[in-house]
C-alpha cells in the first residue's frame, strides 16, 4: 500500500485507477557559489517516478520571503522534460540565503510535486585602499611639492571610479593640479590593480599642511556606489639657505637690541646720578688787586746803550731801612700781578 497513489471506482463500469508519482531530478544551479548582483540558472528534469519525461509542462519557480512564497517565473518543459531558470539576483531582496521551490502542478494522471532548492550567495567585496606620499622626504616653504595618492583594489570585486567623484582637499585651501592619471585603469579597477594619482602644489610659507582625499566607485555589476577616503599631515620645513638667513637676522636683530639696551641702561643711570647731584653755586672770584696789564700791552725793553762812566760824586747812602721797605714793596707787587693773572685766567687754585 502507498499513500501516495490515489485510486477511484466508477460504480457504473466498476473500474478503478491509481496516479503515478512525479519528481525533479537532475537539479544543478551554475555557477554553485551564485555572486549577489550577478546572474545564475537553476535547471532540472520533471519526470514520473519510473523515468518518464514530461514535455510542454508548466513548472513555476518560487522563492521563500517573509514568510510567504512569491512566485518568480513560470516555463514550459521542453521534449527532455527540463526548464533552465535564470535568475538575476538585483531583483531579489538582499540577503545572503535563498530557498527556491520548483513547482508543477500534475495532471490526470500524476500527482503533483515540488522541490526546494537552497542557494548560498557571495557577496564580493568592494575595498580600494588609499596611500599618501610626498616625492621627497622633507616638504619646504616656497616651493613646489608633488603628492602621490595610491588606489590598490584589495577587495574581489570590479570597480569603475568616477573621475567626477575623486575630491582633493587640502588645507589650508591651496590649488593643486593633476598631473598624472590612469583613466583607463580606474574606468575597469579589477581586484588586484594598482594605480597613482599625482598632483602638484605650491607651498607658501606654512608650517603645516593636511590632505584629504575621497574616491567614489561603482560595482557595475551590484550597482553598489561605495566612497574610500583617506587623509595625512604634513610637515613643511623651511629651505636650508632661508633658515640661515633667518638665524642670522636673528643674531644681529639681538646683538642690536642689546646694545640699544646697554645704551639706554647708561644713559638712564647717567641722567638718575645728575639728578640726584646736589645744584652748587659757582664760587665767586676775588676781586682783583692792582690793574691788571696783558703781556702784548707791555712796553717792549729798550736796550741801554752804554755810556762810558764818568767820574761822579758818590751818592749818599741809603739808609737800610728805607732801601729794605722799597724792595718789600716791590715784591709785594710783583705777587699781586700774578695773582690776579693766574685768577683771571682760572688757573690758580
Amino acid at each position: 500500500y502507498d499513500k501516495n497513489f490515489v485510486s477511484s471506482y466508477n460504480q457504473f463500469i466498476n473500474s478503478f485507477s491509481l496516479k503515478v508519482n512525479s519528481r525533479f531530478s537532475d537539479i544543478l544551479v551554475k555557477p554553485e557559489e551564485p555572486i549577489y548582483g550577478q546572474k545564475f540558472n537553476i535547471s532540472s528534469l520533471l519526470s514520473t517516478e519510473f523515468g518518464d519525461e514530461f514535455a510542454d509542462e508548466n513548472v513555476s519557480l518560487q522563492y521563500f520571503y517573509d514568510d510567504l512564497w512569491e512566485n518568480f517565473s513560470t516555463q514550459i518543459t521542453n521534449n527532455n522534460g527540463t526548464t533552465n531558470f535564470e535568475i538575476d539576483t538585483l531583483i531579489l531582496p538582499s540577503e545572503d540565503e535563498y530557498i527556491f521551490r520548483l513547482v508543477w502542478q500534475g495532471d490526470q494522471y500524476t500527482l503533483a510535486n515540488s522541490q526546494n532548492v537552497t542557494i548560498s550567495m557571495y557577496r564580493a567585496a568592494n575595498n580600494i585602499s588609499l596611500h599618501l606620499i610626498s616625492n621627497v622626504d622633507q616638504m619646504f616653504k616656497n616651493a613646489e611639492s608633488t603628492i602621490q595618492i595610491t588606489l590598490n583594489n584589495i577587495g574581489d570585486s570590479k570597480l569603475n571610479v568616477l573621475i567626477p567623484n575623486i575630491s582633493i582637499q587640502i588645507s589650508p585651501s591651496l590649488e593643486y593640479s593633476i598631473v598624472q592619471i590612469d583613466y583607463i585603469t580606474l574606468a575597469d579597477f579589477k581586484p588586484g590593480d594598482t594605480t597613482k594619482i599625482l598632483i602638484r602644489i605650491n607651498i607658501p610659507d606654512i608650517d603645516l599642511m593636511s590632505i584629504s582625499v575621497s574616491i567614489g566607485a561603482k560595482n557595475e555589476i551590484t550597482l553598489e556606489e561605495v566612497t574610500f577616503q583617506a587623509s595625512k599631515m604634513f610637515d613643511i620645513y623651511a629651505s636650508p639657505l632661508d633658515e640661515l638667513f633667518i638665524n642670522f637676522f636673528t643674531a644681529i636683530m639681538i646683538s642690536i637690541f642689546i646694545v640699544v639696551w646697554a645704551a639706554m641702561y647708561i644713559y638712564v643711570r647717567k641722567t638718575i646720578k645728575k639728578i640726584e647731584t646736589p645744584f652748587e653755586e659757582p664760587i665767586k672770584a676775588r676781586p682783583r688787586k692792582g690793574k691788571y696789564v696783558s703781556v702784548s700791552d707791555l712796553p717792549q725793553e729798550v736796550p741801554e746803550e752804554k755810556v762810558e762812566e764818568t767820574p761822579a760824586k758818590k751818592p749818599k747812602k741809603i739808609s737800610k731801612k728805607k732801601s729794605k721797605q722799597s724792595k718789600v714793596e716791590e715784591k709785594d707787587k710783583q705777587a699781586t700781578d700774578l695773582d690776579s693773572l693766574l685768577e683771571e685766567k682760572g688757573l690758580k687754585d
